[in-house]
């Protein structure tokens, strides 16, 4: 069964898997395509104009098929399976100092995450 999911929940969920892989140091070409995907959907807000549910989400611009299945995932599911492994690998005071004007998800709360995560393995 599929959820009712507007197209400002997709921009969200896109961005914040973006904070993540910019956090963790992750390829940056993947990371402008989650941000990219997110301003595709943050600029077509609102339910009765999701692209999704007209066309398929790998019909909208900037949308591969990666991100589509990801799409596919959160109308059937309610969340994505990736942002949920990489809650799991930064911790949450991390993403709360992302909230505070001026810091962006990179330099010191990058290698806050990284020794956190480190001194947390088993």
């Amino acid at each position: 069964m599929r959820m009712l999911i507007r197209n400002t929940d997709i921009a969200d969920i896109f961005d914040r898997i973006a904070d993540y892989l910019k956090i963790l140091d992750e390829n940056p070409f993947k990371i402008r395509a989650y941000r990219n995907a997110s301003r595709t959907y943050a600029v077509g807000a609102g339910a009765e104009r999701d692209g999704c549910r007209r066309r398929g989400p790998d019909r909208a611009a900037a949308i591969g098929k990666e991100l589509a299945a990801k799409i596919v995932e959160m109308l059937e599911t309610g969340t994505v399976q990736a942002l949920e492994k990489l809650k799991e690998k930064v911790p949450a005071g991390v993403i709360e100092m992302l909230k505070i004007p001026g810091l962006a998800p990179s330099g010191s709360l990058r290698s806050t995450a990284s020794s956190r995560s480190k001194a947390w393995r088993p």
